[in-house]
């Protein structure tokens, strides 16, 4: 039998894990004098016990188990001992320190966790780190990640709560390491204040981070939140740049940010700043809004639009408006979108400058190239802008209304009025040589030659030959430039755009009639009435597929093709419903649509 005495109740926790084999363990506390007496004396005098006493020795006179006290065992141990030895510490002088922090060690799975990062010469104060690290579940025992654990606990949710005190703050005071904290907060940022808070010391963080990056002077009413150590105040902005950056905490840092920003009245501290001066600050994403507004004006009163682009692109490579960093959290980054959109109307704008005199062309011809060189960006960037412009607004924000206005102008009262009307003059020139009397253009194909120029060289050149026609009604010029563009950007494909010169009258029956192999087509001016190639009626796709059935061809929908794969092609193709891709079960070949 041994007595266990713990006066300090330090091992009280750790008991109920302690297994000893053939060693009964009680706690004295949870049995009575009289009880245990009858069972170690009368019931079961031969096992082995261990009593665990978590409290002092009682004075000989008043003590129930003196008889068996005298003929067995006492054993006292020191947590601090026992913990310097589980540890593996080197100095005998920490034991002193690991005494203080008893309330920590007194739970098994907290020392588990400590003894992972600790090492044999370990300091008091590396060790009050690391437990710091482990209160606060951080990946390491850093202080920028124990930081980041602990404020990321304000923004639980994406809800910011100011006002409450974190859980794990409650656990740092719990165990004797408010101090210890404030210490290292003290020689990492210089935040040494008499009464000091987390709150407090995050507005002192992102003040200092904001005054390091801004061009000019921090305004009158945020620089007695300047950290005052000018040397340790750079790790605020190295610890804030990581907190940004970290996937996992970055939503924590955008809800706080937002929460101080709105506390601190940014928004009205900005105010008298350019796009130029707040270029590099990213702490609050109230400078990405002003700046936003800033190269809107610019725009809209100078239309330059060099100085703006080095901006621009500054942000989008930034925290706030980077929309691959976006992407990967599998969201929509609102400030990347409203950025694409200024740059699309900047480039309308600069365009309309470029052609300030007007369209001016000596024939068609080379009209329509200028076309397919240059003037399609016109269309193009009038629609990626309207595209950009209605998904900001949808967010409910207004900042690009004037830009809209601007771009109507530019693009509905002046583009399409001077394209119309020097298009126009070429189609009858009054002399008998304008483009209606002849609809042809040296080095342009002609829609109806579509199957000769393209199709029929591909299939002729091996009985194995395939060719696949998709048809996008009104699918537009300037946005299959943009579609080509992105297939080249990917590995293993190539694309190549060509125009021709689409058929007259334009409409969609007759369009599709033309890319058919045929020696004729006609058509009936009666509205509605069926277009035919070489005699035969072509207005279904049913009919369409039995005459492309003669050129070993077919026709089909794109939803058919999307819900019954490419059986009817008679192809090894078939539609994988995983990825929703066609895929080629010979060669895992897909094609995206």
């Amino acid at each position: 039998i041994v007595f266990w005495q713990d006066p300090e109740r330090e091992f009280e926790e750790t008991l109920p894990a302690i297994e000893l084999a053939g060693v009964n363990v009680l706690n004295l506390n949870d049995i009575g004098s009289l009880e245990l007496k009858i069972r170690l004396e009368l019931d079961d005098p031969s096992s082995r016990y261990l009593l665990y006493a978590p409290f002092p020795e009682p004075e000989l006179e008043k003590d129930w188990l003196l008889d068996i006290r005298l003929y067995s065992r006492t054993f006292y141990a020191d947590r601090a001992s026992i913990v310097l030895s589980e540890l593996e510490l080197t100095n005998q002088a920490m034991r002193h320190h690991l005494a203080l922090r008893k309330k920590f060690f007194s739970n098994q799975d907290r020392l588990s966790r400590l003894k992972k990062w600790v090492l044999p010469g370990d300091s008091e104060r590396e060790i009050d780190l690391k437990i710091l690290g482990v209160l606060t579940k951080a990946e390491q025992p850093e202080v920028f990640n124990v930081l980041m654990k602990l404020f990321g606990e304000y923004g639980e949710g994406g809800k910011c709560n100011l006002q409450h005190t974190p859980k794990t703050w409650i656990e740092i005071e719990k165990y004797d390491l408010v101090e210890c904290f404030w210490e290292l907060m003290a020689t990492t940022f210089g935040y040494a204040e008499s009464s000091p808070n987390l709150v407090d010391l995050l507005i002192r963080l992102l003040v200092t981070d904001f005054s390091r990056n801004l061009k000019g002077e921090l305004p009158m009413g945020m620089r007695h939140f300047l950290l005052p150590d000018k040397t340790l105040a750079l790790n605020a902005s190295v610890f804030l740049s990581q907190y940004r950056s970290h996937m996992a905490f970055r939503a924590d840092y955008d809800t706080l940010s937002k929460a101080i920003a709105k506390e601190l009245k940014v928004r009205d501290h900005l105010e008298g700043f350019d796009e130029t001066a707040l270029a590099e600050v990213m702490t609050f994403d109230e400078a990405e809004r002003h700046i936003i507004r800033c190269i809107c004006d610019r725009l809209l009163k100078t239309g330059e639009w060099n100085g703006i682009r080095t901006v621009m692109q500054r942000r989008r490579d930034g925290h706030w408006a980077n929309p691959s960093v976006a992407a990967a959290m599998g969201e929509a980054n609102l400030y990347s979108t409203v950025y694409a959109a200024i740059e699309s109307a900047a480039e309308l704008i600069e365009l309309r400058r470029k052609f300030e005199r007007g369209l001016s062309y000596p024939n068609a011809a080379t009209m329509f190239n200028a076309y397919l060189k240059e003037l399609y960006r016109f269309d193009q960037r009038y629609r990626l802008f309207n595209e950009f412009a209605d998904a900001v607004d949808l967010n409910g924000w207004d900042v690009l209304k004037p830009m809209r206005e601007r771009v109507e102008s530019c693009y509905s009262e002046w583009y399409l009025d001077r394209i119309a009307v020097t298009w126009g003059s070429f189609m009858d020139e009054g002399d008998g040589r304008g483009l209606l009397n002849s609809w042809f253009l040296p080095g342009i194909a002609n829609q109806q030659d579509f199957y000769e120029r393209y199709c029929k060289p591909i299939l002729d050149s091996s009985p194995k030959s395939k060719v696949y026609v998709l048809i996008s009604d009104a699918f537009r010029y300037e946005a299959a430039e943009e579609l080509v563009r992105a297939v080249n950007a990917k590995k293993r494909f190539s694309a190549k755009l060509e125009a021709m010169l689409g058929v007259l009258p334009s409409y969609t029956g007759l369009g599709m009639a033309a890319l058919l192999p045929h020696k004729s087509i006609s058509y009936k001016l009666k509205t509605g009435a069926p277009v035919s190639v070489d005699g035969k009626s072509i207005a279904s796709i049913e009919e369409r597929m039995e005459f492309l059935n003669s050129f070993q061809g077919t026709a089909i929908k794109a939803e058919d093709l999307i819900s019954r794969g490419f059986s009817c092609l008679n192809a090894d193709f078939g539609w994988d419903k995983k990825v929703g891709k066609i895929q080629n079960r010979k060669i895992k070949y897909r094609i995206e649509i």
